[in-house]
C-alpha cells in the first residue's frame, strides 16, 4: 500500500494521470497473472467430508452465521464496534484527499498529487508496522490479562491522534500523526482480529467473518458518503477531526460493554499467563 501509493502520487506528479492508470493496469495483470499460475489441483479438497457434500442454501448459511453472532455476546460486541469505528473510519480517505489535495498543497506548496501519495505512504507504512508488532504486542497483553483494555484504549487512542491532524500546521506533522496512529490501529486490528478468530469455532468461522467484513465495509461506505456530503458545510480539517472523534468512540463503547458486563470474555483471555508461555506456544 506504501509503496503503491507513492509509485501512483509521483507518477501522477511528474508523468500524469494517464500515465499512473497504465503503471495501475500493469501490476493488476501481473496479480492476475501470478493467480493464473497457481495449479488448479491445488485449490480443491483432498479429502471430501460429509459436511462438505451436504447441499446448503445461502440463506441457511446467513442465518446460523447471525444467529452464533447474536447468540454470543464478545463476537456480537466485536462486529458492533468494527461499525461503529466504520462510522468515522470511512472518511479517511476523503480526509486524505482533502488535507492533501487542498489544504497542504497549493502553488507555493507542495504538489497536490505528491501530497496525497505522502498521507497514503504514512497511511500503509503505519499500519504495516503496526501488524508487524501485533504478535509480540498480543501475546504481552494476553500474558497480562489486559486484553480488552488494550483493544479499547488503542482504539480511543488512535482516533484521538488521527482527530488532532486536522489542526497540524504542516504536511509533515500530519503524516506523522497519521503514521502513528495506524501504527496504534493495525496492532489492535490484528489482536481483535485473531480473538475474534479464535472466539468462533471453525465450522462458522467463515459465516461470521465474512458478515463482519460486510457490515463494516457497508457502515464504510456510507460513513464515506456522508463525509462528501458534509464537505459542503465543513472544512477538511473538521472533517478530520469529527472522523478522529468518532472513531475514537468505538473504543469508549468496548470499554463500557466490558466494564458494565454486558459481554464477557472467556477467561482463558482474561485470567492472564507468563509471556514467555504465549510466545513459545501460540
Amino acid at each position: 500500500m506504501s509503496l503503491g501509493a507513492a509509485l501512483g502520487g509521483w507518477t501522477s506528479a511528474l508523468v500524469g494521470y494517464k500515465a499512473a492508470f497504465i503503471v495501475n493496469a500493469i501490476f493488476f495483470l501481473a496479480s492476475a497473472y501470478s493467480v493464473w499460475l497457481v495449479p488448479d489441483e491445488q485449490t480443491r479438497q483432498r479429502s471430501i467430508t460429509e459436511s462438505t457434500t451436504t447441499r446448503r442454501s445461502y440463506w441457511q448459511d446467513i442465518r446460523e452465521g447471525w444467529h452464533y453472532i447474536v447468540t454470543h455476546g464478545p463476537v456480537a460486541t466485536i462486529l458492533a464496534i468494527n461499525v461503529i469505528w466504520a462510522i468515522g473510519g470511512g472518511a479517511i480517505n476523503l480526509v486524505i484527499d482533502r488535507l492533501g489535495g487542498v489544504v497542504f498543497s497549493g502553488p507555493n506548496a507542495v504538489n497536490a498529487d505528491a501530497a496525497v501519495a505522502m498521507f497514503y505512504v504514512a497511511n500503509g507504512l503505519g499500519l504495516f508496522v503496526g501488524m508487524m508488532i501485533a504478535r509480540r504486542v498480543g501475546a504481552y497483553v494476553e500474558g497480562a490479562g489486559r486484553i480488552i483494555g488494550f483493544i479499547g484504549w488503542s482504539l480511543f487512542i488512535h482516533g484521538i491522534i488521527f482527530a488532532f491532524m486536522g489542526v497540524m500546521p504542516s504536511l509533515w506533522l500530519a503524516s506523522a500523526l497519521l503514521f502513528v496512529s495506524r501504527v496504534v490501529l493495525g496492532a489492535e486490528f490484528a489482536v481483535q482480529d485473531t480473538l475474534l478468530i479464535r472466539l468462533v469455532p471453525d465450522s462458522l468461522r467463515g459465516r461470521v467473518v465474512i458478515t463482519d467484513r460486510a457490515s463494516e465495509v457497508l457502515v464504510w461506505s456510507l460513513s464515506t458518503a456522508a463525509g462528501g456530503w458534509l464537505l459542503y458545510t465543513i472544512t477538511p480539517r473538521t472533517l478530520t477531526i469529527l472522523s478522529g472523534v468518532l472513531a475514537a468512540f468505538s473504543g469508549i463503547a468496548w470499554l463500557v460493554v466490558f466494564a458494565t458486563r454486558l459481554a464477557r470474555l472467556p477467561k482463558r483471555f482474561t485470567a492472564g499467563r507468563r509471556v514467555e508461555e504465549v510466545v513459545a506456544g501460540d
